[in-house]
């Protein structure tokens, strides 16, 4: 995957998590996946309100373009104001990669 972008979405929701936050999350995964350049994401979460998500992309501009997309917007906004204790963005260039078979 050397050549592509990650997104790390770092955060610290606020429990319990609310309907609201699943669905708009769930909203989102669906809205990224078409998406022209989006490759992938992964999240994982514990029973703490902790949370990682990494998004993979083809180009920076795809990545502009989706924090730049309408929907996710508001979703930015809902999660400042509501949803996340805190949170943390990192934009990475995926160097080299690989795994076990």
């Amino acid at each position: 995957m050397s050549g592509k972008y990650a997104v790390i979405f770092k955060t610290v929701r606020e429990l319990p998590i609310p309907q609201d936050y699943l669905a708009m999350s769930s909203r989102m995964v669906e809205l990224v996946s078409q998406m022209d350049g989006f490759v992938k994401i992964e999240s994982i979460t514990d029973n703490e309100g902790k949370g990682v998500s990494i998004s993979y992309w083809d180009s920076l501009d795809a990545i502009l373009k989706w924090k730049e997309n309408k929907e996710n917007l508001v979703a930015q906004k809902l999660g400042k104001e509501k949803w996340y204790k805190y949170y943390k963005v990192e934009v990475c260039e995926i160097l080299n990669s690989y795994e076990s078979k």
